[in-house]
């Protein structure tokens, strides 16, 4: 299996699809070859890879048009990217931000 392939259908377990030379791109950026082998040190990288895209991916619409329609299993996106940032020390970007509430008419 090449490392396109894997990230791909690491993708398509959620839903989530991403063109060939955008993928190609993405890659490139990270010094991985699409058509290489999957290595240890290839996996961390289509990990970056993976978490790069899904952001931008995740603001792809729901489709809904008679009997098709196309929904994203968001919590569980949101939770494997969770876990990858974790596991790669990135920032989350899709963690909830803390909400700050104004409570000086309590003094």
């Amino acid at each position: 299996m090449t490392l396109a392939e894997f990230i791909k259908k690491k993708l398509r377990k959620f839903k989530l699809q991403i063109e060939d030379d955008e993928l190609t791109v993405r890659l490139d950026e990270l010094g991985g070859d699409p058509d290489g082998g999957l290595t240890p040190s290839s996996y961390i990288i289509a990990k970056r890879v993976i978490v790069s895209v899904i952001p931008e991916l995740l603001l792809e619409p729901d489709i809904s048009q008679g009997d098709f329609s196309k929904k994203h299993n968001m919590d569980g996106i949101i939770a494997y990217y969770g876990m990858l940032c974790d596991e790669l020390g990135e920032e989350n970007k899709l963690a909830p931000q803390p909400k700050v509430y104004d409570a000086s008419n309590r003094w």
